[in-house]
């Protein structure tokens, strides 16, 4: 809970929304009890470093975007900044925010190719697996509410 409104904070990222969907309780206790998450291995770290390697090798698919930084920016400067550069006439983004109904998500590649926007989920993987698709639902849904 937040201290000062005293209200349980009911907002969800796209990867919170994705661990909800697999673990019920992994969600409640990363949302309620981070004291309690472990300490981030050095395994874990070099996987996190691989998947930022294929985030970055994926943008030179469409080069000249403009990067939403996560780092030193809020939520709400990062879906600011979003909207200013769509209406500046941005076509491609790396990162790109925004938020609808409480959900929060960054798209990876978000492009506005010749019928529209298009998004690029990139992912550093070999194959297709399932929670693949609820991840790029739970975009759609925030991008089609925006």
């Amino acid at each position: 809970m937040s201290p000062v409104s005293k209200k349980p904070n009911t907002f969800l990222s796209k990867s919170l929304f994705i661990r909800g969907l697999q673990c019920h309780k992994s969600l409640y206790l990363h949302k309620y009890h981070p004291e309690l998450k472990d300490e981030i291995t050095e395994a874990q770290k070099a996987l996190f470093q691989s998947g930022t390697d294929v985030g970055i090798l994926a943008q030179q698919l469409f080069p000249g975007g403009i990067e939403i930084p996560y780092e030193g920016l809020s939520i709400s400067e990062q879906i600011k900044k979003t909207a200013w550069e769509i209406e500046k006439g941005t076509e491609t983004f790396y990162e790109a925010s925004f938020s609808f109904n409480s959900i929060f998500i960054k798209v990876d590649i978000l492009h506005k190719g010749k019928e529209g926007w298009e998004i690029y989920e990139v992912k550093n993987s070999t194959g297709l697996k399932d929670v693949y698709f609820n991840d790029v639902a739970v975009q759609y849904y925030v991008l089609k509410g925006c």
